[in-house]
């Protein structure tokens, strides 16, 4: 009974409510802001599906790449530890043999301050690679020093073309 005397109650207080029409723009409004979720997720399952085909494609790549035989790229370095000091005390003889004949006829390129600079870089290479030879004899052919040994070659050699360039240039 008591139920049936508060659904009443309801019932006449909700039929004495006055009746309200919500504006044109408000339920505009409302619309908008329900369909602004349902574009983030589509924007957001665009995002994961593009960048999931992203990655797949770069994982594809990798692996046809990385899986064809003979295509590959190898690194090897090769220490000679049998390295002979009169192969580089010969090669400077030529060398300085071969300079004092091209000065005598060219001069002025001889005279010149950055010709001048190179040839002193490489006598500072050619005295480095002597007191290198001499560790070496003294304590042994460690590999670090074969290595070292290895870029001073290097060094002295591309001061030598250097040289030769500017004489030639």
């Amino acid at each position: 009974m008591k139920d049936e005397r508060r659904d009443r109650m309801l019932e006449r207080a909700i039929a004495g409510l006055p009746e309200r029409k919500p504006d044109d723009g408000l339920w505009g409004a409302i619309e908008a802001e329900l369909e602004t979720p349902e574009k983030k997720n589509q924007k957001f399952t665009w995002r994961k599906v593009m960048s999931a085909a992203a990655v797949l494609v770069l994982l594809v790549s990798v692996l046809l790449i990385v899986r064809q035989p003979g295509k590959g790229v190898s690194y090897h370095e090769e220490v000679v530890l049998n390295w002979s000091e009169q192969n580089s005390t010969l090669a400077t003889e030529d060398f300085d043999e071969f300079l004092e004949i091209e000065c005598q006829e060219l001069r002025v390129v001889c005279e010149d301050e950055v010709f001048q600079q190179l040839v002193f870089q490489l006598e500072q290479v050619s005295v480095e690679v002597t007191d290198l030879n001499n560790i070496m004899e003294a304590t042994g052919r460690d590999e670090m020093l074969v290595k070292a040994q290895g870029k001073l070659e290097q060094e002295s050699a591309r001061l030598k073309k250097e040289i030769v360039k500017f004489l030639k240039g």
